[in-house]
């Protein structure tokens, strides 16, 4: 094997997610992209390279199991693509005020298929990374968004070195998450001393969340949502990760995305009557305290 330190784009923010000391890439003498490594040269921790994407899970089946991840699959990509707009220059979020910060760099948790370095990509930016726990999703993300800075991770151990992220984004990710306090630190370690976290969290007691938890456990035997968050319960949770509410924006509506309930029309127009205008939930914009 040779190994080589790492220069490359994204490469250049890797860190060892066990250790946080710096990587190196291997390839064997053949140079086939199935014999390629990331090797940390502290543990001495090997993670596989699949066709150009890095995976930095220690132990997938068991990462899998303990995170709430999608419990559908194929219904999880097929609504990230209804929402996707390749061409489209603002999300509708918060982080849209940064978009011209050309020099900044971006790391999106949870990341999905794309759809918001999809965004920061439009407004012409570059030093934009992203990761998701499903491997399904970032090979679409890679393959037909032709996003290259993109990888296999689980955000309670971020790949990533100390301080070196302007901009975090953690959209429809904490409430899915076992350990959240555990990912606010993750993430404040990697935030440089300045940087901003911009995320969302929904309201545990709005009808759609409910119906969200209810639908999932119903159809699928469990709900991917396995936190639930009032306003005072998330503040609580990020005075204890170190962080300060910088901007608050309140989100209201009601969303129901299972197909299977797509038969009860009439059912939806009720509820979206009664409930459309409740509390779904909560944007915000964080600062790390010091």
């Amino acid at each position: 094997m040779t190994a080589d330190i790492m220069m490359e784009s994204m490469y250049d923010y890797f860190a060892c997610p066990s250790c946080h000391h710096d990587l190196a890439q291997e390839r064997s003498e053949s140079g086939h992209s199935e014999d390629e490594h990331l090797s940390c040269l502290n543990c001495r921790v090997r993670y596989a390279v699949q066709d150009g994407i890095p995976d930095f899970l220690a132990d997938p089946e068991k990462e899998h199991a303990e995170e709430g991840i999608a419990v559908d699959v194929n219904n999880a990509i097929a609504l990230f693509r209804r929402e996707i707009d390749p061409e489209s220059r603002s999300s509708g979020r918060l982080f849209d005020q940064e978009v011209k910060r050309t020099g900044a760099s971006f790391l999106d948790i949870g990341c999905g298929i794309g759809r918001h370095l999809l965004v920061l990509r439009s407004n012409g930016l570059q030093n934009m990374l992203g990761f998701d726990v499903m491997p399904e999703l970032v090979r679409i993300a890679r393959n037909d968004y032709d996003l290259a800075n993109v990888f296999v991770a689980n955000a309670t151990r971020i790949p990533i070195r100390n301080a070196s992220i302007d901009f975090c984004l953690l959209y429809n990710v904490i409430e899915h998450c076992k350990d959240p306090g555990k990912v606010l630190e993750e993430i404040r370690r990697v935030l440089k001393k300045d940087g901003t976290l911009y995320m969302d969290v929904p309201n545990a007691r709005s009808m759609g969340d409910r119906i969200f938890r209810w639908g999932g456990i119903t159809i699928y035997g469990k709900t991917s949502h396995i936190q639930t968050f009032t306003l005072k319960k998330f503040r609580k949770l990020l005075q204890n990760a170190g962080f300060e509410i910088e901007e608050l924006k309140t989100a209201r509506g009601i969303f129901i995305d299972y197909p299977q309930l797509e038969r009860f029309g009439w059912l939806r127009k009720i509820v979206t009557f009664l409930f459309g205008n409740e509390v779904s939930g909560w944007e915000f914009k964080l600062r790390k305290t010091h």
